[in-house]
């Protein structure tokens, strides 16, 4: 009895080992930032400054597109097309819950991103990727 516990033992470590194995730590491709301000910006430097941070711990690149215009709406709308696999973020601010409340044509709601993280300072900007299963 005791030998077939301790091989029951040894399959399960042995299960366990290899799903660990199979599982890919994130992320495992670059990371592109949409962003919806102009380049050499505040919101450019800091994204800049903490982006290569983050690069060079997860050791993948993280690309920054600026893309300003039409108070944001160029951006998130790239964002909202993106592929929801959590590899594409943007950086929102209020105009992103406000825009399509006010402006005709407009195709994203806040409700299709999620929050991964925030960097708040007097108006308070958080950073968002498309909602997909890992970031709910």
């Amino acid at each position: 009895m005791r030998q077939v516990i301790i091989g029951l033992a040894m399959v399960a470590a042995a299960g366990m080992l290899s799903d660990a194995h199979a599982q890919q730590v994130f992320p495992t491709k670059p990371i592109q930032i949409i962003l919806p301000y102009p380049a050499g910006g505040i919101v450019d430097n800091i994204t800049r400054v903490v982006t290569n941070k983050l690069s060079a711990i997860w050791k993948q690149p993280i690309i920054v597109e600026p893309k300003p215009g039409a108070n944001g709406n160029i951006a998130w709308d790239q964002a909202m097309r993106s592929k929801a696999d959590g590899y594409t973020w943007s950086f929102f601010g209020p105009a992103v819950i406000a825009n399509p409340r006010i402006q005709e044509g407009v195709t994203f709601s806040e409700k299709d991103f999620v929050a991964i993280g925030g960097m708040v300072w007097v108006l308070g900007c958080w950073w968002f990727t498309r909602a997909c299963l890992w970031a709910r």
